[in-house]
């Protein structure tokens, strides 16, 4: 799908190759049982970072739901590197479920 919306082959992307020049900050997030993004590239990719970076090795693989801790980085993440200076956090709607991907969730106008 990549290829087609995007017009190139994710498979001409070499991260690790980048990493040395990117001095945004990033958090990298990855399973610890990954069998597609191998836990050793992530952290390969980490040591060559530039820029400010944090490696977070959460259980699971790579589809598997993501545990609460790493919605409590991500939010710091976010907190310390988007928000205006003196922002207190980020408000998350009422009821909505953290545990499951964006996609999943049904588009309700009140969430």
């Amino acid at each position: 799908s990549v290829q087609t919306k995007a017009k190139f082959d994710i498979r001409d992307i070499s991260p690790i190759q980048h990493a040395p020049q990117i001095d945004i900050p990033a958090l990298l997030v990855c399973g610890e049982h990954d069998d597609f993004i191998k836990p050793h590239h992530s952290e390969r990719i980490c040591e060559q970072y530039k820029g400010s970076k944090n490696l977070l090795l959460v259980p699971g693989d790579h589809n598997d739901l993501r545990p609460p801790i790493m919605f409590q980085a991500a939010t710091q993440f976010l907190s310390k590197h988007l928000l205006p200076e003196g922002t207190v956090g980020l408000t998350v709607p009422e009821g909505l479920d953290l545990q499951t991907t964006p996609w999943q969730h049904r588009h309700d106008p009140q969430v």
